[in-house]
């Protein structure tokens, strides 16, 4: 998760409803952005564009899914747990909590092979 994420950018991601729709269903599966954008009805572009800035802001993860036929795609998992934000002496402060480590995601990858 990138360190220097300013909180204006996650609360931002987080007030646009096709963010948060495409956290949530990569939540409980991987998806291409087809999946994803066919679960959360919109157009291919409107997700890739969330999907970047997702990805950019660590909340989600780009990962190559393989197939049987020796092509590969990119698949979406979200990361991000818990966002923490806390008001103290004038500053917000955010904390980010993440599912897995990037350990636990290879992991899951190999398993998948």
């Amino acid at each position: 998760m990138p360190e220097d994420v300013a909180v204006s950018t996650v609360v931002g991601l987080l007030d646009d409803d096709y963010a948060r729709d495409i956290l949530a269903v990569a939540s409980e599966r991987e998806c291409s952005a087809k999946e994803l954008a066919d679960a959360i009805d919109a157009s291919l572009p409107t997700v890739y564009r969330r999907v970047d800035d997702l990805v950019d802001a660590g909340l989600l993860v780009e990962e190559t899914e393989l197939r049987g036929d020796g092509n590969h795609h990119s698949v979406y998992v979200t990361t991000l747990s818990r966002v923490e934000l806390e008001l103290s002496e004038g500053n917000f402060e955010m904390q980010l909590e993440t599912k897995t480590d990037v350990a636990d995601r290879f992991t899951d990858m190999f398993e998948r092979l």
